[in-house]
């Protein structure tokens, strides 16, 4: 298992296929959990502590000569508590395992070492100024040596004094403990972590019986449950308030993507932290809220299974930033949800035993100081793909509690006992109690083997059959390409990440056409203008259904929707649908509206230059959900643009060929979802995000037509319109949704463009000085300019060309009922077949040095498409077609508003252009775009300014 385990990302669903009789996905977990590495690093660790004694943090960034290695702070640090709550922890692991060669568990007296390690904390109780709310995080290690020896004094000591000092910056008014101070007496901070120190007040009650500190945790829990979560069950990391008054002042998110974001290790607090809440107090408030913010967190974990540093960052290619230590909390908190919540104990402990899974292929680093590699401690700091003390400390605990939960075995050795209660519940004090067998587990995975071995030995069987006669039925040979294994053909080389680039490499060798096949379905790939004109504009009638995705259209429900619906009469009327709101008459009736909603993006780079991205989302948001549904945007933490986002980051997995084994093998659909099966799991996240965006928009247009006060829109003419709603309400439904891809792919065509300015300033100064000739500087710039701004034009085409935002077009199908033929070689029926856009816009017969970004290039000669030639549709002897021709898709599937998108991209580069000056990027080396179907830049930032007084001016 370990030999394929660097392919479990990539192949999730491939890999439980091909070893289902060895590990089921719930009960399958990773041997480093009980390394003896992690006894000998930590061990080393604390030999190597200095004097006076300081305690390791995080480790040196990836970027450094000697990535790894541990930095140490003085005590009066808020981590300093975990190393030695890790040598408890170590000394609890010996205790439930026993100390033998295999675990490394007797090389140290672990409890000796966490009592003397812990010494160095022990001025804190009266020394605390900069731990301020944190005492909480210092207190664990006293925690857990009054497991050990309740009566030990220093501890009981330490205890109080923590629980005193979070107590004394309880605000009655507010009704929370204070976190950060600052210098306004009536600005009161509270962040999300606040959550988990908590604990201390428990602590330093069960030793005093002191009433007062459970209020005090009581009203912090209740206030933090009202004011920092969001609907959806996301959290801010930060709130403030009126110290005086009560009154919340602002919510943020401090150490996240923006104010608006959801930062992964505070939702894990936030997720843990109730659930320690709901064991003390059995408020069932508590145990709702614990669970929304479990489901937030794993509705939103990415596709590959890593947690993000945050939940609403862009997904950057390696180094990618994700978060082990979130993982990890978070991991810890869904084992005690399960212990709480015996109703849903199966679903948190899969969940958390997935992370587990997940963040050790990802973050496990023999080679580093750190257990977990892949950190991030503070993004906005730039400090990430670190190592984390207390990232290691909750991977150690999570694997302590997996075997006092009887859940999982100490390396081979028999595991503790657990309770004889299923449905007992951890103590207070010790969270340590245990939780009987959730199932029983010997007799279930036995039949469930017994089941799969049956179905997956006759699936492959039949497979098998299926191969041989379609080899035997056809005499022409196949388009050329990589070659495959036996039965599973290409299906371990498909790339999942990026495929545009692999396909273009593949051409080099295979030609324009290249034909692989995935478990008996041919896939083929085209990497020219000339075979993509051919066959999805030539021959669309025969090349514009989609592939009959089982994952994406029959488990999660995409099916129906008009990007992926399979032709007939719904697609028919989709089209003609399109054809009415869309057309270029009706589309120069929403410019007024486009021209006055661009305030909003120039006001916010006028105010917060920064957060650009964040008001291009707001302003295209504003006005994609204005036309679509009547909805005014008010802020940029608005649902809409969430929910809009969440769709196509789920849309651009789903649709890359080979991430789901089921779409080979049709029958593992079957299969009950009890298994644990990967793809079972992501179906039920991707579905929920589409059963959002599919009623709770729809509604939102029903029930303000219902009262009088809806705005015109799309979606108010579907349900007021002639055709009544209550025929096809399923079909009105997803046609509302039509124009919630343009909301992110406009944002990153708007950010590809500031990227080209800010790195080619003088493709900046040459498009301002034709804007400056043609337009002045009394006015803001107008669609009636457009034709008068070739230059201008020129930019924007370069920028849909060099990164276009859908490098590969969503698949096409050739239709079901017979073979085609192409320049000699057969294309199979239901072929799926793939226009390698990326390849086409780079392609260096077409534009000449296309990694050059070079507007000029389009005041050539234009390629022209030679309509009466029966041979190639483009001569070769022309360059420098539009890309546009390219960047909205092919034949009888291209973007039906393509027209609006292309106005919106236009309006706002435009204004820019006239109103800022754009600067060097800030952020060091030119980012990389993200590897998905869906490609963004990664994030960067450069300096924006007003042009001039004058410009200054026509911003407000």
């Amino acid at each position: 298992m370990h030999l394929i385990r660097s392919d479990r990302r990539l192949y999730p669903d491939l890999f439980l296929f091909l070893h289902w009789n060895t590990a089921t996905a719930s009960s399958t977990l990773p041997d480093e959990l009980f390394s003896p590495l992690i006894p000998q690093k930590i061990a080393n660790t604390s030999n190597s502590l200095p004097l006076p004694i300081q305690y390791p943090q995080y480790t040196n960034t990836w970027n450094v000569s000697n990535p790894g290695t541990w930095l140490d702070f003085i005590p009066d640090t808020w981590t300093s508590g975990f190393f030695p709550a890790s040598l408890y922890a170590l000394n609890t692991r010996k205790t439930l395992c026993g100390a033998t060669d295999a675990n490394a568990l007797g090389i140290a007296d672990w409890l000796e070492l966490g009592r003397s390690t812990s010494t160095g904390l022990i001025p804190l109780e009266t020394n605390n100024t900069n731990l301020q709310h944190d005492v909480g995080f210092v207190s664990f290690p006293f925690s857990e040596e009054l497991l050990i020896d309740s009566q030990n004094e220093t501890a009981i000591q330490a205890i109080n004094l923590f629980a005193a000092d979070l107590a004394a910056r309880f605000n009655p008014v507010v009704g929370c403990t204070r976190s950060w101070d600052t210098s306004d007496p009536t600005d009161f901070t509270v962040i999300i972590d606040n959550m988990m120190n908590l604990e201390v007040l428990w602590a330093s009650y069960a030793l005093t019986g002191n009433q007062t500190l459970i209020n005090i945790a009581n009203a912090h829990a209740n206030t933090t449950m009202i004011n920092h979560f969001r609907e959806d069950g996301s959290t801010w990391h930060v709130v403030e308030y009126n110290s005086t008054t009560g009154d919340v002042i602002r919510k943020r998110t401090s150490q996240g993507y923006s104010d608006s974001s959801t930062w992964s290790r505070g939702q894990a607090w936030a997720l843990y932290g109730f659930a320690n809440m709901y064991n003390h107090t059995k408020n069932a408030d508590f145990l709702s809220t614990a669970q929304r913010a479990a489901n937030y967190f794993l509705d939103n974990i990415p596709s590959d299974g890593n947690v993000p540093w945050d939940f609403n960052a862009p997904l950057d290619p390696p180094p990618r930033p994700a978060d082990s230590s979130a993982a990890t909390v978070a991991a810890n908190g869904l084992l005690l949800l399960a212990q709480v919540d015996p109703a849903n104990a199966a679903n948190w402990t899969n969940a958390a035993i997935q992370i587990l899974q997940n963040v050790t292929s990802l973050a496990w680093n023999p080679s580093w100081q750190s257990l977990l590699s892949n950190g991030t401690v503070n993004w906005p700091a730039n400090n990430f793909l670190t190592g984390i003390v207390y990232g290691d400390y909750y991977y150690i605990t999570a694997a302590n509690k997996l075997v006092q939960m009887g859940l999982a075995e100490c390396n081979g050795s028999t595991a503790s006992n657990p309770a004889s209660n299923p449905t007992s519940t951890p103590s207070p004090a010790s969270n340590r109690a245990s939780l009987a067998q959730l199932i029983s587990q010997d007799s279930f995975y036995e039949e469930a083997h017994l089941i799969h071995k049956i179905v997956f030995g006759a699936g492959f069987f039949l497979l098998l059959v299926v191969i041989v006669v379609r080899n035997r039925a056809h005499r022409l040979p196949l388009p050329p390409g990589p070659k495959g294994y036996p039965l599973i053909g290409n299906a371990l080389s498909l790339p999942s990440e990026r495929p545009w680039l692999t396909y273009c490499q593949w051409s080099k060798r295979f030609g324009d056409v290249i034909h692989l096949s995935a478990l008996g379905q041919s896939i083929i790939i085209l990497n020219s203008a000339r075979s993509i004109y051919d066959l999805l504009e030539r021959r669309s009638a025969l090349y514009s259904d989609r592939p009959s995705t089982v994952m994406a259209g029959e488990l999660v429900g995409y099916g129906d929707s008009p990007a992926f619906i399979s032709n007939g009469p719904r697609h028919r009327t989709f089209r003609r649908l399109f054809s009415e709101v869309l057309i270029p008459r009706r589309v120069e009736e929403w410019r007024p509206l486009q021209e006055q909603k661009i305030q909003i993006l120039v006001r916010g780079l006028t105010e917060t230059p920064t957060a650009f991205r964040a008001h291009i989302r707001k302003y295209v948001a504003s006005l994609v959900f204005e036309i679509s549904h009547g909805h005014i945007v008010e802020g940029d933490d608005d649902y809409f643009i969430r929910m809009a986002k969440q769709v196509d980051d789920d849309i651009s997995v789903l649709m890359v060929p080979g991430n789901f084994l089921v779409d080979f093998f049709s029958f593992l659909r079957y299969i009950p979802d009890w298994t644990g099966v990967p793809f079972k799991k992501k179906a039920k996240i991707f579905k929920q995000t589409l059963q959002n965006a599919l009623n709770r928009p729809y509604q939102q247009v029903k029930e303000q037509i219902a009262a009088g006060n809806a705005l015109p829109s799309f979606t108010a003419s579907l349900i007021e319109g002639k055709e009544n709603p209550k025929s096809d309400k399923g079909g009105h439904c997803y046609f509302q949704m039509g124009l919630f891809p343009g909301a992110d792919t406009s944002v990153s065509v708007l950010s590809s463009f500031m990227l080209a300015m800010a790195v080619d300033p003088t493709k900046q100064r040459k498009a301002q000085a034709e804007i400056d000739r043609v337009i002045g500087s009394g006015r803001r710039p107008a669609f009636k300019d457009r034709l008068d701004l070739p230059y201008v034009e020129s930019i924007l085409k370069e920028v849909y060309r060099l990164n276009p935002v859908t490098p590969i077009a969503f698949p096409h199908n050739l239709n079901p009922t017979s073979d085609d033929e192409y320049r000699g070689w057969r294309i199979p029926k239901e072929s799926v077949v793939i226009a390698n856009s990326w390849a086409v816009l780079h392609d260096a017969e077409l534009y000449p040095s296309p990694s050059e970004f070079l507007p000029e290039r389009y005041h050539q000669q234009e390629y022209q498409v030679d309509q009466s030639s029966s041979g190639s549709a483009y001569d070769g002897n022309k360059v420098n077609p539009d890309p546009r021709k390219f960047a909205f898709g092919y034949g009888r599937r291209v973007c039906p508003g393509q027209l609006l998108a292309d106005d919106t991209v236009f309006i706002s580069v435009v204004t820019i252009l006239a109103l800022f000056d754009i600067g060097p990027l800030t952020s060091g080396e030119e980012p990389k775009y993200t590897p998905h179907l869906i490609s963004h830049p990664e994030e960067f930032t450069c300096d924006i300014m007003p042009r001039s007084k004058v410009a200054q001016d026509l911003q407000v």
